[in-house]
């Protein structure tokens, strides 16, 4: 089974780094829309068995909401920062997790993947 990575962030930059690093990874990502909260954010989450979110820090608060209601949620990535309270224990923030890492190793497709050939 593919994991499932959530996007639930305005249009930044970084929305596409991680779109794009769940594609290298061959997890799914999907776009949850800035605009849900409560049951909609929830019920999105838990329908596509999402393991990994990035979320902005000024939607903290809807996802702190109902990250203890989706089960698989391993990892959540806080990006930004919204100068009010801090992020969901256990999350990471993005630009931290960015300067502990190293860049990873080029991952070589064969001819036949054509999703990210052009």
């Amino acid at each position: 089974m593919q994991d499932s990575v959530g996007l639930y962030l305005y249009n930044c930059p970084q929305f596409f780094e991680a779109c794009f690093a769940a594609l290298k990874i061959r997890a799914r990502s999907f776009n949850a829309n800035y605009r849900y909260r409560g049951d909609e954010l929830w019920t999105l989450l838990d329908n596509s068995e999402a393991r990994a979110l990035f979320y902005d820090a000024a939607l903290r608060d809807r996802v702190s909401s109902v990250v203890g209601r989706v089960p698989g949620l391993e990892l959540l990535v806080e990006i930004g920062e919204d100068g009010a309270g801090s992020p969901i224990p256990g999350s990471h923030r993005y630009e931290e997790l960015l300067a502990a890492a190293k860049p990873a190793p080029r991952i070589e497709r064969p001819e036949t993947d054509s999703f990210l050939n052009f």
